[in-house]
């Protein structure tokens, strides 16, 4: 694994914009998927590109195509890994661990470990999200603090979101997510043995809108955005998947066959589903 300040050859690239609106029917999850494979290891994170799935096994990461098949195993070099996205600005997978950024050039299969954002000394990272030039990253406290970074040229970070702005002192920031048009945030935070919430918020962080659920476990939400404007929620290793509107206001619950990991949208049109018992699950939704 090759360490360097930054990623000075990859291309400064704009987001993708559909022409138009993709329409999900959410219903065909209570359907078969269209392909399964088998994972190795309890994880469950992952992050697309419009043609590639790569996701953490067993000290591995796996990249898969849409159809299913694997492609490429790459050696993790002993990363945890806690969270992976895509950006589209920098052609590159950026992998999170709790001390590290690294980003992985699909093409030639190399994993750089972006130093500016990495600090062993630092409160563990938690999840990151990316929009255009623009990442977040978020910690993992209470009292969670979200670090907003400028990836072109040498990586600056341009500011610290901080509570109350982030979150309340006592919640904890389980995910982060920019919509897929990069114009809003959603939020999830909890608080242990008291409540859950999902937010949708401008780019200020200010809250526009937020929904409580119950707290079962010592786990937040899941998000993930969809072209549509909606997100889909889930609680950690729970069949409930909720459908949330741009507007942060739920639409639908369906019960999915399996318990649910993680999900993530492959191609924007492919929803991929990481169950508890180490399947991945793909479903065309339109």
């Amino acid at each position: 694994m090759e360490h360097q300040s930054h990623v000075s050859e990859s291309p400064h690239r704009s987001e993708k914009k559909d022409s138009e609106v993709k329409q999900f029917d959410f219903n065909k999850l209570k359907e078969k998927p269209q392909r399964q494979i088998t994972v190795d290891g309890d994880h469950g994170s992952m992050g697309v590109s419009d043609m590639n799935l790569l996701y953490y096994g067993k000290d591995i990461l796996c990249l898969t195509d849409r159809s299913g098949h694997k492609t490429n195993t790459l050696p993790s070099g002993e990363l945890n890994v806690w969270d992976i996205c895509w950006s589209s600005f920098l052609d590159r997978f950026l992998i999170l661990t709790p001390t590290t950024l690294h980003s992985l050039n699909v093409q030639t299969k190399k994993v750089t470990q972006i130093k500016q954002v990495s600090d062993k000394n630092k409160t563990a990272f938690r999840r990151c999200t990316c929009s255009n030039h623009t990442l977040l990253v978020s910690f993992e406290h209470r009292g969670s603090v979200v670090d907003e970074w400028d990836m072109s040229g040498e990586w600056k970070m341009m500011r610290r979101w901080q509570p109350p702005v982030s979150c309340q002192q006592n919640e904890w920031i389980f995910d982060i997510r920019f919509s897929c048009d990069g114009s809003r945030l959603g939020v999830t935070v909890w608080v242990n043995d008291q409540y859950n919430q999902v937010q949708v918020r401008d780019r200020s962080m200010n809250i526009l809108n937020n929904i409580t659920f119950p707290c079962h476990l010592a786990f937040g939400y899941f998000l993930l955005s969809v072209p549509s404007g909606q997100w889909l929620t889930h609680e950690w290793k729970n069949k409930a998947l909720r459908i949330i509107d741009r507007d942060g206001i739920l639409q639908q619950t369906l019960t999915y066959d399996k318990s649910v990991r993680t999900t993530a949208l492959l191609g924007q049109r492919c929803l991929v589903i990481r169950t508890d018992d180490n399947e991945l699950c793909f479903h065309d939704l339109c």
